[in-house]
């Protein structure tokens, strides 16, 4: 005890015996794992894109060269249409009756033999002449020159109104081509993304189930790793919940000069420290 102050009583524990080697293999335990090497988990961990996946983006790559020539047909028929819109000649001269001139070339043919036949006769009834002959043969030219005008001329309208009907018409089947083919064209690659979406969506969950057991597999790595750590953690709260050892200082209160009193003080900070060594 120091001189001039108050006196104390000073008691101190260490741990004790019973938990020594259990705290002490908690530490060789401890320094074991802290110099452990560090491991690296070597497994895959992103799952790549499936057989099916890859099917898919080939066949949406694919899609152009089955899609644009039917696009490519699609246009050039629109683009014929609208240019016989603008220039009718264009369409209804591949409609023209090539037989027409023929056909006007044989009536003319067979008009004027009529009509020399005609003349013919006419001289025969007057063999010497005469303003009757004239008259009648003039009247022969005249018709000949009428019919064949209006034969010629109804041919050659019927000609270009067959034309122009039949131009229309292929305008419009220009027209309606395009647009099939146009809508052909879409149904083909709609119908092509589907079956890309589908065989996407098979490879997704493939995909999917793949990295879920890679994810298992650094889980189940993970969990051995640290188990160890788990245990020595377990371990050292176990530890903490024990008594471990402490300083305590006690006022001695009394007659200091009574020896009876200081072993009374003595004998009680004893048994509340529970057994534990006592030095002064």
């Amino acid at each position: 005890m120091g001189k001039g102050g108050p006196k104390t009583a000073v008691s101190t524990s260490d741990i004790p015996t019973r938990y020594q080697d259990f705290v002490d293999s908690n530490l060789g335990l401890a320094s074991v794992l802290a110099n452990r090497p560090y491991h690296r988990f070597e497994g895959p961990t992103l799952a790549g894109f499936t057989p099916d996946q890859i099917a898919a983006f080939n066949q949406v790559r694919g899609m152009d060269a089955q899609r644009m020539p039917q696009q490519q047909a699609a246009n050039a028929a629109t683009a014929a249409a609208i240019n016989s819109i603008t220039n009718p000649a264009t369409m209804m001269g591949k409609y023209q009756n090539a037989f027409t001139e023929d056909v006007i070339d044989n009536l003319t043919t067979d008009l004027r033999r009529e009509r020399d036949a005609m003349n013919a006769t006419a001289r025969l009834q007057s063999p010497f002449g005469g303003s009757r002959a004239a008259l009648v043969e003039a009247e022969n030219n005249r018709n000949y020159l009428d019919r064949l005008a209006n034969a010629t001329g109804q041919l050659r309208m019927q000609n270009f109104q067959d034309a122009a009907r039949l131009g229309q018409s292929g305008t419009g089947q220009l027209m309606q081509g395009a647009s099939q083919l146009t809508n052909q064209a879409a149904a083909n690659q709609r119908m092509g993304l589907e079956a890309a979406g589908a065989l996407s969506g098979i490879g997704q969950q493939i995909q999917g189930l793949q990295q879920a057991a890679m994810a298992d597999r650094e889980k189940r790595f993970l969990d051995e790793l640290n188990y160890p750590l788990q245990a020595l953690n377990l371990r050292q709260q176990a530890v903490g919940m024990t008594p471990m050892g402490s300083v305590s200082r006690t006022p001695i209160t009394g007659n200091r000069g009574s020896i009876g009193g200081l072993l009374s003080g003595l004998g009680s900070l004893a048994s509340g420290l529970g057994g534990m060594g006592l030095r002064f």
